[in-house]
């Protein structure tokens, strides 16, 4: 046992005298990057930054009061964590992993949906509708907020626009809005999705739309679609026979019975 862990410990009980007064993280509300901020700037002032980020080490058994000193702090750091975060996230967030997993654990949540979530967010903004049931105000603020918060969860590229407009485009193409979605959603920052692939993902589906067109011959399409010719009697003016069969006066087999 190290001799000034009794008197001296290496590390000292951290008391929190903050309040978190920022955004509470929401995955709801796409707020994951003003929250970062907020959350990093609380933790730094109140003294836990850095057990939340992993950088304040445990100690070993050789410190006991040191060590129980670092669970403490770990702790209520861990609690000051899920204090900047909305109910909602609390399922995913494991205080007793300890401050710096659920930093990590929450980052990584949060960080994910970034690209395909800034598509969604200024879709919304483009395609929003000022209505005279609405006060206008109101719209342009629901606008004006969809767009700061797509810009908060990233930089908005000139690619990632293209990708937009491309995909408003498909209405009426709803599995393949299904696969660029996808696509989308499993990229990251390292491995984007780019505009390029979506067009190559259009150039199949017209492949695909020319093939179905030209697949089948003239002439079995117009035999398809041809009406056989009415047969009229020349004798008696009726449908479906001929005057050689016609048993009316005048007809091939006139006075006969149809049975005959």
């Amino acid at each position: 046992i190290v001799a000034l862990d009794t008197t001296a410990p290496s590390i000292t009980i951290l008391r929190n005298t903050q309040t978190y007064t920022g955004p509470k993280l929401d995955k709801l509300k796409s707020n994951y990057n003003i929250w970062m901020r907020s959350a990093d700037l609380f933790l730094t002032l109140s003294g836990f930054i850095d057990y939340a980020k992993g950088n304040t080490a445990c100690p070993g058994l050789n410190e006991p009061r040191a060590r129980a000193n670092w669970k403490a702090n770990d702790a209520l750091a861990a609690a000051l964590i899920v204090s900047t975060t909305e109910v909602s996230e609390w399922e995913f967030i494991k205080r007793e992993d300890g401050a710096a997993a659920c930093w990590t654990n929450l980052k990584l949540r949060h960080q994910s949906e970034g690209p395909i979530r800034q598509v969604q967010l200024l879709q919304e903004a483009l395609t929003a509708k000022c209505s005279k049931d609405t006060p206008l105000p109101v719209t342009a603020e629901s606008i004006c907020k969809a767009i700061d918060r797509a810009y908060e969860m990233g930089e908005i590229t000139q690619d990632l626009l293209k990708c937009i407009a491309l995909l408003s485009s498909l209405t009426e193409f709803p599995h393949l809005r299904s696969i660029i979605t996808r696509d989308i959603n499993a990229s990251t920052k390292s491995n984007p999705f780019t505009s390029t692939q979506l067009r190559n993902y259009l150039d199949g589906e017209q492949s695909l739309l020319n093939s179905d067109t030209r697949g089948v011959p003239d002439s079995i399409a117009l035999a398809a679609h041809t009406k056989p010719p009415i047969v009229v009697c020349s004798n008696c003016k009726r449908n479906g026979h001929i005057a050689t069969y016609c048993v009316s006066s005048g007809g091939g087999m006139e006075g006969k019975s149809i049975e005959e």
